[in-house]
């Protein structure tokens, strides 16, 4: 038999080559279109998909997938992993933070639609899967093939050999070769990839007519050699050869699927490049609309296709269909023009016919092959405007360097002066970011007559002056600058430079936010929520908000998500919440950052996912987010299988704490006081506990007065737990409260002994929700012997204390139920209750049950 075929969808061509030295015919695709991809599977045996951390990095592996599992119409499909494991290859995935979230997603829902895989590198294991469906390498006949010949030439006599000879010059070569050749180069794969027809479904017709064509094997080796030659060369009469009837009908009917009129001449006319120089012509001397429809006869040719996306976008000889230019660029790029790669990022650019993408624009301007100036200046902007996914300064910066001597731009030079003075891409240079906008400046150019003036205002590259930069904000402010208008409200709100007024600052505030300053209008929606100079107004605060989300304000999304999250001004809306964090979180605001990886890590408008969480923690710890540093630890913490995974979460609490986190230092301690993935050494938990004490938090000094109380990891002292304890309560710490009403009970560090104070302070401590303070307060009430003896309140106390899921309150609870303490009696929610509190690790949990309802182990 001959070689099996196999599609093979990667980007990983060790795989296809040892199918292939096996003796598989391969076809692989690693980046082709969907004509390709259907026309690849359906003259294929079966298809082969190679997962390697490359592939699953790449948002086409996946569009690619989608194609090849709509159109495998019940070929045999097996899965190939090329590294160690499936597990350490979507780990490295989850893991990798360059990768953004779409990609990670996909990965993700990608890794659950898997059922089965083959591990590579062994070759064998993927032949064997293959056998199972009868897919098998070829199998060599060179030898009957080297004796047909033979025996044809010794039966027929010379006189009557003329079509013979033809079949002898035809397979000189072993027939294995001359299947292997024919294979090659087929005729619908030539008709799919090269004459394109307009319809993308005579593409699959043709490869299905194909795949038809050669299975069926003619009865007689020679007569279907002959049959072949007489096609190509036309040398031989068609009804001096008789093929097989099959085999002819076979072929007739590839020909009219192929075709889509009867007439030769249609399918040459719609590729015809005549015409396309015809139309080309046409444009060259503006007559647009005899362009526009020779280009629609040919528009199956990718140039064409190409030309009539830059005429639908500009209106030239058609109406302007922004839609129908992004589907003609999109079609020419996939046919293998790429001339239009430059049309086709314009419209991810600027959202012409399409959303924009500037992850999608960039990739298509890398690969245009002119690389214009103007084409490099839009990668320059790509990497100076894109997301967080996409900006790189160091690049940008380097193309506007280059670019600011070729082209009369100033946004080139206004962007490079930015770079110098924020210290982007380039080494912080005030001067020279001052020397720049001062050139802009000159000529009138009002964004950097508004950026000059913020170095005279901070005096930065140059001497401060204020006045100086009054005067330029309302030279920029009058040319409509709404940057400058928002300033000039700066100067009138805080007296700067100008009389302090600040019914004018909220007059420019407005001007500005009018003219889409979502900066200005951030302004305006803080005063309103303030009640600052306007009376305040939650419902104009939450519109100011919006205004400034939707003018791409990053603090002003940031601050609208909060909104949607709270419910101010608005109905609550996770949603939203997740969506305006997104968008804040994707221009590097830092809050908004961490706030999009608690969405990801709660399931706030989103599907909760550890890995995306991680992912945005780790973003917002490069940006020194102190509450992501202490959340990675957290995750690494809670999904710890050994030690050392635990002594990576504790790096990452001192990382905290070295900026001063009060949350690293407590809970290092904590892993030093109960021993978790370290050692136990109350001395080293009492180290951290004094440094977190030393941030003035009251959790830290409430904790700190433990150790002292508790004598752990320093000698015990009544006293300075007290005082310490009293630190504690001046913020409000209720722990502190409930310690110092344990002090006052006893009479300890000089606290005068009092039931009545202590009692006081307990109340203090549960009203703050400490969950001890609420479980010895209704222990206390519901206690007969106790003058003040109160089962309502005890009940009540006890109950809050339970919600909270605390487990002494929670077995409590449930005593109240079995003797209808404060409540009926209900043994059966009781039950429930020491369940519960059992199942959450209460220790006196298992006694209650079975001293009560015979529930042993």
């Amino acid at each position: 038999m001959g070689k099996s075929r196999l599609f093979i969808l990667s980007n990983n061509s060790s795989v296809a080559n040892e199918l292939q030295n096996a003796g598989f015919q391969t076809k692989e695709c690693d980046d082709c279109g969907e004509i390709k991809i259907r026309a690849g599977i359906l003259r294929s045996d079966a298809v082969v998909k190679v997962i390697s951390f490359d592939a699953l990095k790449m948002k086409d592996f996946y569009e690619a997938m989608k194609i090849v599992d709509s159109n495998i119409k019940g070929k045999p499909s097996i899965n190939v992993i090329v590294d160690e494991s499936i597990d350490d290859l979507f780990d490295k995935v989850y893991s990798d933070d360059s990768l953004p979230d779409d990609i990670i997603v996909s990965a993700d829902e990608f890794k659950n639609s898997i059922n089965e895989f083959v591990l590579y590198p062994s070759v064998d294991n993927i032949i064997n899967e293959l056998a199972k469906y009868n897919v098998v390498p070829e199998v060599k006949v060179e030898e009957p093939v080297e004796e047909k010949p033979e025996e044809v030439e010794a039966q027929e006599p010379e006189t009557e050999a003329e079509p013979e000879q033809v079949v002898e010059e035809a397979t000189e070569e072993p027939k294995v070769e001359a299947e292997v050749q024919d294979e090659e180069a087929p005729v619908v794969e030539e008709t799919a990839e090269e004459a394109k027809p307009e319809d993308e479904n005579v593409a699959e017709e043709a490869a299905e007519s194909e795949e038809v064509t050669e299975d069926a094997e003619p009865q007689n080796n020679e007569e279907a050699v002959e049959a072949q030659t007489n096609e190509e060369n036309n040398e031989v009469a068609e009804d001096d050869v008789n093929p097989d009837e099959a085999t002819e009908e076979v072929v007739e009917e590839a020909v009219e699927e192929v075709t889509p009129e009867p007439e030769p001449e249609e399918p040459k006319d719609v590729d015809d490049p005549n015409k396309v120089a015809i139309g080309i012509q046409l444009f060259d001397n503006d007559e647009f609309e005899k362009a526009v429809e020779v280009f629609n006869e040919t528009k199956g040719n990718p140039i064409a296709l190409e030309y009539l996306g830059y005429m639908y976008q500009n209106g030239l000889g058609t109406n302007v269909d922004k839609k129908l230019s992004f589907e003609c660029y999109k079609k020419s790029v996939d046919m293998g023009n790429d001339h239009a790669y430059c049309g086709l990022a314009d419209c991810y650019y600027y959202g012409i016919g399409t959303d924009v993408d500037i992850l999608e624009a960039l990739k298509y301007y890398l690969e245009d092959p002119e690389h214009s100036d103007e084409v490099m200046l839009h990668i320059a902007n790509c990497y100076y405007y894109g997301d967080i996914d996409t900006r790189d300064y160091i690049k940008a910066f380097e193309l506007y360097s280059y670019l600011s001597d070729k082209l009369d731009d100033p946004i080139i030079l206004y962007n490079l002066a930015t770079l110098y003075r924020d210290g982007n891409g380039a080494k912080q240079d005030y001067k020279e970011a001052f020397r720049i906008f001062s050139e802009l400046a000159k000529n009138d150019y009002p964004r950097a007559e508004n950026d000059l003036g913020n170095l005279y205002r901070d005096g930065l590259g140059v001497e401060q002056d204020i006045r100086q930069a009054v005067m330029l904000y309302a030279d920029a402010a009058k040319q409509g600058e709404p940057s400058a208008l928002k300033n000039l409200g700066d100067c009138y709100y805080d007296g700067l430079g100008v009389k302090q007024d600040k019914s004018k600052a909220v007059a420019y505030y407005k001007k500005a936010a009018n003219l889409k300053s979502g900066e200005a209008a951030y302004e305006l929606a803080c005063l309103y929520e303030k009640g600052d100079t306007v009376d305040i107004s939650p419902d104009l605060a939450f519109k100011f908000f919006t205004e400034s989300a939707e003018d791409g304000y990053p603090e002003g999304q940031a601050e609208l998500a909060r909104h949607y999250y709270f419910g101010y001004g608005t109905q609550r809306d996770n949603e939203k919440t997740f969506y305006w964090y997104k968008k804040a979180a994707e221009q590097g605001n830092a809050k908004a950052i961490y706030e999009l990886a608690l969405c990801y890590h709660n399931g706030t408008g989103v599907e909760a996912n550890d890995a995306i969480a991680k992912k945005w923690y780790l973003k917002a710890a490069e940006l020194k987010d102190i509450d992501s540093m202490i959340a990675i630890g957290d995750i690494i913490r809670a999904n710890a299988e050994n030690d050392e995974e635990i002594i990576e979460s504790i790096e990452w609490y001192k990382k905290a704490a070295e900026l001063g986190s009060a949350k690293g230092y407590l809970n290092i301690a904590e892993c030093y006081l109960y021993g978790i993935g370290v050692n136990k050494d109350p001395s080293e938990a009492f180290k951290y506990y004094q440094n977190a004490a030393l941030t003035e938090s009251p959790l830290a000094q409430g904790k700190l007065g433990d150790c002292y109380y508790n004598g752990d990891g320093v000698i015990q002292n009544y006293k300075e737990a007290v005082k310490y304890y009293k630190k504690g309560i001046r913020n409000s710490d209720p722990h502190s409260y409930y310690m110092l009403g344990r002090c006052s009970e006893q009479g300890y560090g000089g606290m005068l002994k009092s039931n009545k104070e202590a009692m006081k302070y307990y109340k203090l401590a549960a009203e703050g929700g400490d969950l001890e303070a609420m479980y010895y307060l209704g222990d206390y009430y519901l206690n007969e012997k106790n003058a003040d003896y109160d089962v309502d309140d005890g009940f009540n106390y006890i109950e809050d204390a339970a919600r909270a899921n605390y487990t002494p309150a929670i077995l409590r609870l449930a005593d109240c139920y079995l003797k209808g303490i404060g409540i009926e009696k209900d043994s059966d929610y009781a039950k429930d209750l020491a369940t519960k509190a059992k199942n959450l690790g209460n220790p006196d949990a298992q006694d209650f049950l079975n001293k009560n309802f015979d529930y042993s182990l």
